[in-house]
């Protein structure tokens, strides 16, 4: 209920937050961020104000105390300790300004370098046969993504199959109330997966993802071009979004295991694809993980297609 309230408060503001929650960004966290990305504005600001000023008065003290020592004035020692401290107080501030600035700065270095790297993880999470979860915190994919790719892959799929084995009654709840229409089909392909008939759950998944893609945008999910491409990633691609939540559309945009046509599929073993399955191509897809990848798909696809602005649905 949490999440929900936030969310509905940075829809408001304007703000993409299910691509920030997705990567495990602490709300908190990013509206400190913000107050200090605001703060390094006003400090710059005032910096720029203030320093010409500030300089201006305390050199022209100086200049005065100087010229006053040449003639020999009175108290010549405590007008020019009065200058000096006008100059130090006129700059004191200016430390606080560049830490400020700094900070910001490479935290904006951050942030624009995150968009690339979300890419490459879901990339190597799809061609695993993989989708995130929208829940899952970001150092729990680069995690699992570099278990994939360098360290314990067997041990990765465990682990996902556990994530969405857990969250298979909030998955199958959200999905019945966005899809009510659908609710008997996906209640029976659930169901036959926790009895372990993953030859039955897979196929119905992989047909109700099909059939959500279509129902929320018009195009097939894995229909190409001519060019190989998929239709897909021109009507997602036009859509308004930041460079961060068009990352993490990416694995609507390339072809991945899952819609590799039969060519591609030559020496790659392991891999979950839709056209082997549904097209009797391959039997031997019945398995646990792969039941947890379907599932992990069609959570994905129903989420990421679902959960758009009314401007994105206008695009």
């Amino acid at each position: 209920m949490r999440t929900k309230s936030a969310f509905n408060l940075h829809q408001a503001a304007g703000v993409e937050l299910r691509p920030l929650l997705a990567l495990g960004i602490d709300l908190e966290q990013f509206r400190r961020a913000s107050e200090v990305a605001r703060q390094a504005q006003d400090a710059a600001v005032l910096a720029v104000g203030r320093i010409p000023e500030a300089m201006i008065e305390a050199s022209r003290k100086a200049a005065e105390v100087a010229a006053f020592a040449l003639l020999g004035g009175p108290s010549v020692a405590k007008q020019l300790q009065e200058a000096l401290e006008r100059i130090r107080t006129a700059f004191r501030f200016v430390p606080d300004v560049v830490d400020v600035v700094e900070e910001a700065r490479k935290r904006k270095e951050e942030l624009d370098r995150l968009p690339a790297r979300v890419r490459d993880l879901l990339q190597v999470l799809g061609e695993h046969g993989w989708y995130p979860d929208y829940i899952m915190p970001f150092p729990d994919i680069f995690d699992l993504a570099e278990a994939l790719e360098q360290g314990d892959a067997e041990g990765a799929h465990e682990r996902l199959c556990q994530h969405f084995e857990e969250r298979m009654d909030e998955i199958l709840e959200d999905l019945t109330a966005s899809f009510p229409q659908r609710a008997g089909i996906l209640r029976l392909a659930f169901g036959a997966h926790r009895r372990g008939e993953y030859a039955l759950s897979i196929p119905a998944l992989l047909a109700q993802t099909d059939g959500i893609c279509k129902e929320l945008v018009g195009v097939q999910l894995y229909g190409r071009q001519k060019s190989g491409r998929l239709r897909l990633a021109k009507t997602v691609e036009s859509w308004r979004k930041s460079d961060l939540g068009k990352a993490m559309l990416h694995p609507l945009l390339v072809v991945l295991p899952i819609a590799f046509r039969e060519d591609e599929r030559d020496g790659v073993a392991g891999i979950l694809n839709r056209h082997g399955v549904l097209h009797g191509e391959d039997v031997t897809y019945g398995n646990r993980r792969n039941g947890c990848r379907a599932i992990s798909l069609l959570a994905y696809v129903a989420s990421r297609l679902r959960d758009r602005t009314p401007e994105e649905h206008a695009a």
